[in-house]
């Protein structure tokens, strides 16, 4: 588990300064209707980040897709949120791990596993490791096809030079 306090009262965990900025900071992109990215070096707690933000999606009734290219960091991402709240409706798309469960609030899946499947309708995308060159062709997919409702990928195509 990361290297974070615990209210003694209620044993939740407390995010530090810089971690409670970054979930704020998305939050009030998201309020806007704008896509963000969160930076943080190593050990930073990006983990704990993406857990707090899932934590709230699950309180406000949200979905939410957890991308990433390793095993390890979909169990870490997982493990987190089941710290903060043991009892939730999670679920791994992932080969790797030998299962494909969509029906979960919060599916943590394998870039590999969801590159060629339908995916169901989300209300967040969070992408772990967004550098990773993988995720250039799945983020454009996913935006396009799961988050662009009404448009279909060929009039995106032809109307966004950004996306072609």
């Amino acid at each position: 588990m990361s290297d974070v306090s615990r209210n003694r009262e209620t044993n939740m965990i407390t995010l530090r300064d810089y971690q409670a900025d970054a979930v704020e900071s998305a939050y009030a992109y998201w309020k806007d209707g704008t896509s963000c990215i969160i930076e943080a070096p190593c050990g930073a707690g990006k983990s704990l980040i993406i857990g707090k933000i899932c934590h709230d999606s699950i309180i406000h009734n949200v979905r939410v897709l957890v991308v990433t290219h390793r095993k390890k960091l979909l169990e870490q991402n997982e493990a987190e949120l089941k710290n903060l709240l043991p009892n939730a409706d999670t679920g791994f798309y992932s080969a790797g791990l030998n299962q494909k469960t969509q029906d979960a609030q919060i599916v943590f899946a394998g870039i590999q596993s969801i590159a060629n499947a339908t995916i169901q309708h989300y209300e967040i995308l969070i992408i772990d490791e967004c550098h990773i060159w993988e995720f250039n062709k799945l983020f454009e997919f996913l935006i396009l096809e799961t988050f662009q409702a009404g448009l279909s990928w060929y009039t995106i195509l032809k109307k966004r030079e950004n996306f072609r």
